[in-house]
C-alpha cells in the first residue's frame, strides 16, 4: 500500500453531500475514515499475511 497515494485519496474519500441520501457511496471510506484518526500507519505484506498496524497517541488527565 502506497501511504502517499492513500493520504492523497483521503481528502476526497471523505467529501460527499450527504444531504443527498441517494448518492451517499456506499464503500471506499474505510481507510480514509481510519487514517484521520490515527496518528500513524503501517502496512506490511509477509508471507503469513498483511499487518496494518495503527498507533494513536492518548493523553493522560
Amino acid at each position: 500500500m502506497d501511504l502517499a497515494l492513500l493520504e492523497e485519496k483521503r481528502d476526497a474519500a471523505l467529501k460527499f453531500d450527504s444531504s443527498d441520501i441517494e448518492n451517499i457511496p456506499e464503500s471506499g471510506r474505510g481507510l480514509a475514515i481510519i487514517q484521520s484518526y490515527m496518528d500513524e500507519l503501517h502496512y506490511q505484506v509477509k508471507e503469513n499475511g498483511n499487518y496494518l498496524t495503527m498507533k494513536k497517541k492518548l493523553e493522560q488527565s
